[in-house]
């Protein structure tokens, strides 16, 4: 007999939130329809200021229309934010979890778990990678276990890796540390049993497809076996991408920097005609439009765009036991 509290599609949805901080120790208890920008920022006494209002609406919209089980998080702003966001924009219909990472802006990892689906959390935020400077993951692989009825259904790894950022000019495009970042997922997800789907997602900070893949992410292929569910789908190449880029001289370029990789016993799950990269709705109900210039990406809840994907649990074999 099937598991009857469920759905027979598990549905997957990653997404770089971009500084999703909701800070409201001065909030006044107005109902959230009746904030306005300077009430909304006056109920956070922090330094960092709140997600603005209106992007914060916006996401919260695109995936309540979305309607997922399982949410990979980057870019929250801890916990307490990751509670407000789901408390007072998601109608508490997720679970939030959510442990601190290595960030040093604050900007953490977490997941929305949807009930009756259940979860466990490891950090792997003290990991050592080899190397004498760069010891740590400069965030986490923040590790959800998900269950139901007792029995393990999904390992869930969740990234962000390092940025091409190199302020201080000693790791080019930050390709050392990156790849050894890489390195030591590969070495996590060897850890996880081979016959439990896996899933690992997030913000790679670089091109990890399969057909140009930058070097410090061909352990991924190589070592870990995994493949992107982008490569699995029925989508066009030139739509698989999260990310919209504008260089100066407004020259307009779109990557793929958010993805979501699988084992071999996901992969067997996976509805490659769901994949897509959803574009985002308002909270009044239209779609906003895909950015050609710089001002209509600014406009967004989110400089990176979700990747989503559904997976067939009728093939999993736990569904009808």
């Amino acid at each position: 007999m099937a598991i009857a509290s469920v759905s027979s599609l598990f549905k997957v949805l990653v997404l770089n939130a971009e500084n999703l901080f909701i800070f409201l120790e001065r909030w006044d208890g107005r109902p959230m329809e009746e904030m306005t920008e300077p009430l909304w920022q006056l109920a956070n006494p922090n330094l960092l200021d709140n997600k603005p209002l209106a992007k914060t609406r916006d996401l919260a919209a695109t995936i309540l229309r979305i309607d997922p089980d399982l949410v990979l998080l980057t870019e929250v702003g801890g916990h307490e934010s990751l509670e407000n966001f789901n408390r007072h924009f998601l109608a508490s219909r997720w679970t939030p979890y959510l442990l601190e990472s290595n960030s040093d802006r604050g900007i953490d990892m977490g997941y929305l778990l949807k009930s009756p689906w259940r979860g466990s959390l490891t950090s792997f935020r003290d990991h050592r990678l080899k190397h004498p400077r760069y010891t740590h993951f400069s965030r986490d692989v923040l590790a959800l276990k998900i269950e139901l009825e007792g029995k393990v259904f999904f390992h869930s790894l969740l990234v962000h890796l390092k940025s091409k950022l190199d302020k201080n000019r000693e790791d080019f495009e930050g390709r050392t540390r990156r790849a050894l970042e890489v390195q030591g997922l590969c070495e996590i997800i060897q850890s996880f049993p081979a016959d439990t789907p896996l899933f690992l997602g997030g913000d790679f900070n670089g091109d990890a497809r399969l057909t140009s893949t930058e070097p410090e992410f061909l352990p991924l292929y190589q070592q870990a076996r995994l493949i992107d569910a982008a490569e699995l789908s029925e989508l066009p190449v030139e739509e698989r991408y999260s990310y919209v880029h504008f260089r100066a001289g407004a020259q307009r370029l779109v990557q793929q920097l958010d993805y979501l990789f699988l084992n071999s016993a996901s992969q067997k799950m996976l509805l490659p005609h769901s994949v897509i990269f959803p574009r985002y709705v308002s909270h009044l109900g239209h779609a906003l439009p895909i950015p050609a210039e710089l001002s209509q990406k600014r406009q967004l809840p989110s400089d990176h765009f979700p990747l989503y994907a559904e997976f067939d649990l009728t093939l999993h074999p736990h569904f009808f036991q």
